[in-house]
């Protein structure tokens, strides 16, 4: 199982003094996506760095989650998944006809 990010400076990697982003990218994707994502953010600050990084690790797990697709394999997380059962039985509570 991957570790988990640290909530502070989770994604963020110091190199030559400025910081970047970097995710990991899960074995089965590395034939389409390499081995790591990586995007620079051009800041030393790290307070700079946890603001920036916010659209920079979207986008990142944006092009994971497509490349799940495209590969037509994507495990679903139990968040995920209980996330759409509870829409579904909602949608069935709505739509439910009075008597």
């Amino acid at each position: 199982m991957p570790r988990k990010p640290n909530s502070k400076n989770g994604y963020l990697e110091l190199l030559d003094g400025y910081y970047r982003v970097t995710i990991g990218v899960p074995v089965k994707l590395r034939p389409l996506l390499g081995y790591r994502l990586e995007g620079a953010l051009g800041t030393r600050s790290l307070l700079s760095a946890n603001v920036l990084k916010r659209p920079v690790v979207t986008d990142f797990k944006t092009r994971i989650n497509k490349a799940w697709e495209a590969l037509g394999d994507q495990p679903r997380s139990a968040q995920v998944e209980a996330t759409e059962w509870a829409k579904m039985v909602s949608d069935g509570r709505t739509r439910r006809p009075a008597c």
